[in-house]
């Protein structure tokens, strides 16, 4: 029970943490951002373990929907996966273009595989 509670009490840090984040990125209200942020802290728990498909609005203003992962991120980067919840990025092994890419945390739009 007690590490459930951990668990708990580090996400809703971490999404807080994230959603503070998107305020200064873009100058709009925290309470705008908390469901992104926690949608982004879901995101990155899920790619850590399998393949997980997600839309984002990309800097073309054009929607996208990828299918990406972190699972060979070590393999990759030579270090185990750290959460870098200062950045406004987030990075993902894109499985259909066999590539490393990263998306703006602000335009998660839904994660389609829940």
């Amino acid at each position: 029970m007690m590490k459930e509670v951990e668990k708990d009490e580090d996400f809703g840090r971490n999404v807080m943490q994230r959603a503070i984040l998107m305020q200064r990125i873009t100058g709009r209200a925290l309470c705008m951002w908390m469901d992104t942020a926690a949608l982004v802290e879901e995101l990155e728990k899920k790619m850590l373990v399998d393949v997980v498909r997600f839309t984002f609005m990309g800097q073309d203003n054009n929607e996208r929907s990828v299918n990406g992962t972190l699972r060979s991120y070590q393999q990759a980067f030579g270090k185990p996966y750290s959460a870098n919840r200062n950045s406004r990025f987030l990075a993902y092994y894109d499985v259909d273009v066999k590539e490393w890419r990263t998306f703006q945390i602000t335009g998660l739009i839904k994660i389609v595989n829940q």
